[in-house]
């Protein structure tokens, strides 16, 4: 539909660096798109980790290993009002929360169509992976969920604590991590999404 979309592309650790290409919906979650844009914008997500790997069900990314960055950016935004889309599809990108008005730096990627993503009140897709699925189908996912839903998974809290690359680095040292994200394209969409 017209009105202004965005495209970010990010690289990863994963797939000798080939691109993932996001497509920004602003209309799907008005705020949460212009909060997503805003965090590339700031290189929140340079060198982030891609921690919580779960095969058939999401990657989640967007705790910065930049203190001064999580920090700032740490106060949450409030929730989209639903847009139905027909379900939670593939590729698709939306905030991960844990109550209403809770969204704040962390997104995941769904792996697959759900029916049980999406039914929170945070959980409003922002866009959708356009181009690199295949990438981000080869993360690393030996490390499976996070703590405490899985004792060998990475701990949030301790990532965005002092020494959280550390932790990363000395526990889980294939996880795979985002390198740079970058907004490569903004404009009108002419065809129907």
């Amino acid at each position: 539909r017209g009105g202004m979309h965005y495209r970010v592309e990010c690289t990863t650790t994963a797939a000798d660096g080939a691109p993932i290409v996001i497509e920004v919906h602003p209309e799907w979650s008005p705020r949460g798109a212009k909060h997503f844009i805003e965090l590339v914008e700031d290189a929140f997500f340079d060198n982030s980790p891609l921690f919580r790997v779960v095969p058939n069900f999401l990657v989640q990314f967007g705790i910065s290993l930049n203190r001064a960055k999580q920090d700032y950016w740490y106060a949450p935004i409030g929730d989209d009002p639903k847009v139905e889309l027909g379900g939670f599809k593939r590729g698709m990108v939306s905030y991960a929360g844990y109550g209403q008005n809770s969204r704040s730096t962390q997104l995941f990627i769904a792996y697959a169509d759900s029916h049980s993503l999406g039914t929170q009140p945070w959980e409003t897709p922002i866009g959708r992976v356009t181009s690199g699925m295949d990438v981000v189908d080869r993360f690393y996912s030996g490390y499976g969920d996070v703590a405490p839903f899985n004792q060998r998974g990475a701990d949030q809290q301790r990532i965005q604590q002092a020494g959280g690359a550390e932790y990363l680095r000395d526990n889980f040292p294939e996880m795979d991590y985002i390198k740079q994200c970058r907004v490569v394209w903004s404009g009108e969409l002419k065809d129907e999404v």
